[in-house]
């Protein structure tokens, strides 16, 4: 089962992550009954919390991420002190004078946007930027920030990641089980019962397969061929009419190389091919064939 080896390291690295929780702030915000307690918290470090707002009313300035306006500057006043909140909006035009009763899902922080913020209102009020600056918290709730930023798309990137592991765990288990059922033998659907197919194509290469380099095997009814580490093609030669090779011309640390691919056609008008076969072995296994099914058509080049 070597293609679960990596499947399973990674899901358990996933959920030591998970158990370890580095989001676990993000994931379980803080719930703030009282706003004038939000730089204490920012002090402490706790800087995700989730505060609903009896009113907040619209300062007339926007949140603009490149050209484009994502937010709004609301604001609201609490025994005597202004508290300044950046709240997603669509556009310009979901712009509403005052929120009310708005539940709030922030990241606090303390940047330059305060200034901006400070700015902008002192013009617009006509107030002393200083006195503004006295009345007002340093401390910004940012609504745009806890639903974009990089944590977010973290722990969304690792839900996503995990269930595609645990889907591909799932699916190699079942295949592993239940080994007619996989892509190789799924191919040959048109061939037969794939249980009678299985079971006969696992016989013969348990039995009497010979191997012909690294590549391919031959036993009297199948030819198996290796394409990469677990990429398996089979063809039962009685529904094989014709085989050929095709070169191709690969560049390897600079040099230029020619090999050849193994194309065989089915009476189903299906092309399998064993890819990158050396010259050589095509010299041995090709004569072998024709020999035991002179049926088969042969062609140096498609």
């Amino acid at each position: 089962m070597p293609r679960l080896i990596i499947p399973v390291v990674l899901f358990i690295a996933l959920m030591t992550v998970m158990i370890i929780n580095p989001f676990k702030s993000h994931l379980t915000p803080v719930n703030v009954k009282d706003i004038s307690t939000i730089e204490k918290l920012f002090k402490s470090g706790k800087n995700d919390i989730i505060y609903t707002a009896d009113k907040l009313y619209y300062s007339g300035i926007n949140y603009s991420v490149g050209n484009h306006t994502r937010g709004a500057i609301y604001y609201t006043l609490e025994k005597d002190r202004c508290y300044y909140f950046i709240i997603c909006i669509k556009d310009d035009l979901h712009i509403h004078p005052t929120l009310n009763n708005h539940t709030v899902r922030g990241h606090l922080t303390n940047n330059s946007m305060y200034e901006t913020i400070l700015s902008s209102m002192s013009e617009k009020l006509e107030f002393s930027k200083d006195n503004l600056r006295a009345m007002s918290s340093p401390i910004i709730v940012d609504e745009y920030d806890y639903k974009y930023n990089i944590t977010n798309f973290a722990i969304w990137s690792i839900r996503i990641f995990s269930i595609m592991i645990i889907i591909d765990i799932i699916f190699i288990s079942f295949v592993f089980f239940n080994p007619q059922i996989s892509i190789p033998f799924f191919k040959m659907r048109k061939y037969g019962r794939l249980k009678d197919i299985y079971r006969n194509a696992e016989e013969e290469f348990d039995n009497y397969a010979v191997k012909y380099g690294n590549k391919v095997y031959l036993t009297d009814n199948y030819i198996f061929g290796i394409n990469g580490k677990h990429n398996l093609e089979i063809a039962r030669f009685e529904n094989v009419v014709w085989i050929y090779k095709e070169k191709e011309l690969i560049v390897i640390n600079g040099n230029a190389e020619v090999l050849s691919s193994l194309c065989i056609v089915t009476d189903q008008k299906q092309i399998i091919k064993i890819y990158r076969v050396a010259d050589d072995i095509l010299k041995q296994i090709i004569p072998i064939i024709l020999k035991k099914h002179p049926e088969i058509m042969y062609s140096t080049e498609n």
